[in-house]
């Protein structure tokens, strides 16, 4: 998930933890990828990859926007250049226009987002703008990627015993039972896990 940084101190650490080392302050303003999150020391820290791939973490309390896909519900609005009605008009999106929204602004009790569409084209539209937003898959994690595995790993060996103990009792004549349902669903799930631990940063 990508966030936008809007206000200082944003610091990152080269760890998540009491012993984290300061390694580079992020400017207002900068995007970033965010990561999984971790508890330790009783604070909360959050992964961070910085548009030059380096990585580390923020502590939780950093003010940052989680930048938002979004399709445009209305017939159509005008974009602007500034968070104002008297701001020369950039560009008009048509319904069902898909773009991103990277901040959101007050001004004279008005609320203005900040967006920006795929060809790099930004501008502000007004708040009330009515918008659907795009869900985002889960960012992989080791976390996320170790419940998998659990989870598929029990799937597939409870279906393996089931349809062992089936075959078992059925030597003396009768039917017996294969959960392959079980066994593949769970191989299918343990071997995604083990996919999205080995390529998590976190």
């Amino acid at each position: 998930m990508k966030a936008r940084i809007i206000e200082q101190p944003a610091m990152v650490y080269n760890d998540a933890g009491p012993a984290a080392m300061p390694i580079v302050q992020l400017p207002v303003g900068l995007e970033v990828e965010l990561g999984g999150i971790k508890k330790q020391g009783g604070q909360t820290w959050v992964g961070v990859t910085l548009p030059n791939g380096q990585t580390g973490f923020l502590t939780g309390d950093v003010r940052i926007y989680h930048i938002k896909n979004v399709t445009l519900l209305q017939d159509g609005v005008n974009v602007y250049t500034g968070p104002s009605l008297q701001a020369p008009v950039a560009a008009r999106f048509p319904k069902n226009a898909k773009f991103q929204i990277t901040d959101s602004v007050q001004l004279d009790g008005a609320t203005w987002v900040r967006i920006r569409d795929a060809g790099g084209l930004e501008g502000f539209i007004q708040g009330g703008t009515k918008i659907r937003v795009q869900q985002e898959a889960a960012t992989a994690t080791k976390a996320l990627g170790g419940k998998n595995m659990l989870v598929g790993g029990l799937w597939c060996v409870g279906g393996t015993v089931v349809t062992v103990g089936s075959m078992v009792a059925a030597q003396g004549g009768g039917y017996y039972l294969v959960t392959w349902g079980a066994i593949v669903f769970g191989g299918i799930q343990f071997f995604r896990g083990l996919g999205q631990y080995m390529s998590a940063k976190y």
